[in-house]
């Protein structure tokens, strides 16, 4: 499934579960770690709606997981929506709202499949492999949390320069 459609089935999924179009709004983020969020509108103290909410989805984690996860994502996140601000925890309100949406009841999908970081390092100690997503500063010295700096000096090399890694 590609973004546009995955896009157009949450849209209507928020709609659906009562989001209005004028406060509720869908929009993409590049996250590789969360897959999901839900983003209040923020209303001033004269009752003014000065931004408006946003249910948000990981491109990258969408383009490695299921439909089944996604939608499962995009349900997670309208129950928060439905549940309020008090709902941001995933607490008592924000457990009923899982059952009006139909998603699992977890506070995170740690069953997800991950997106491979670009940058990686392997330990020549332990053979762990080490991943980042952001650009490691090359000023600075890694070191595995296994075996330490003594044994474990990391470094990490760019997987779009280096895709055989070994």
């Amino acid at each position: 499934m590609n973004f546009e459609e995955i896009e157009i089935k949450a849209i209507v999924r928020m709609r659906e579960m009562g989001l209005d179009a004028a406060r509720w709004k869908f929009r993409w983020i590049r996250s590789c770690r969360r897959f999901g969020q839900c983003r209040f509108p923020w209303v001033d103290l004269t009752g003014t709606l000065r931004q408006l909410g946003h249910i948000e989805l990981s491109r990258p984690l969408c383009e490695v997981n299921s439909w089944e996860e996604t939608l499962d994502t995009i349900n997670h996140e309208i129950a928060h929506a439905l549940a309020g601000p008090e709902g941001r925890l995933h607490n008592d309100k924000w457990l009923a709202m899982c059952k009006v949406t139909g998603c699992r009841p977890q506070a995170c999908g740690y069953d997800k499949v991950p997106v491979p970081a670009r940058y990686q390092a392997k330990c020549e100690c332990c053979g762990i492999v080490h991943q980042r997503y952001k650009k490691p500063d090359p000023k600075m010295q890694y070191n595995c949390k296994k075996c330490g700096p003594t044994f474990g000096k990391v470094k990490f090399l760019d997987m779009q320069l280096m895709p055989q890694f070994s």
